[in-house]
């Protein structure tokens, strides 16, 4: 499970953006919060990124036979249809950003074959630009 966990979480994390490319994760230090659908939201944590759009989003998903990518405004709607391997993967998200330094994501996966104790999921990520990535440290893919 918390494979799977950070699966999504590397998922919503990537994505940001218009069909255009448009950026909307600015690269550098980011603070993620991951909220599960429990509710109950996971410690803060802190990654390093490159600029990221919502083109990458489905890049990191496999192969995706649907690649809906929607802008109006400051809201960025993706939908996606993907597979690795035997299992399908379809997301639905809202990215809503606040700025160059701030963005709010909701998803919505299901996944089958479901894997296990896992046929579907919903979450939320909250992050906020911290600075730029200390020297050295190497952007998360």
């Amino acid at each position: 499970m918390k494979r799977v966990h950070l699966t999504i979480a590397a998922v919503l994390i990537v994505a940001a953006g218009t069909a255009s490319a448009q950026t909307v994760r600015r690269a550098g230090e980011w603070q993620v919060t991951v909220t599960p659908s429990s509710g109950r939201p996971n410690p803060p944590k802190n990654f390093c990124y490159p600029e990221g759009s919502a083109a990458d989003f489905t890049k990191r998903m496999g192969n995706c036979a649907k690649h809906d990518i929607h802008t109006v405004g400051n809201q960025h709607t993706v939908d996606a249809e993907c597979s690795v391997g035997t299992r399908q993967s379809k997301v639905h998200m809202v990215i809503t950003s606040h700025g160059s330094n701030a963005y709010h994501a909701e998803m919505e996966m299901s996944v089958s074959p479901p894997m296990p104790g896992l046929s579907s999921t919903r979450m939320s990520e909250d992050a906020r630009w911290l600075g730029p990535c200390t020297p050295g440290e190497k952007p998360a893919p």
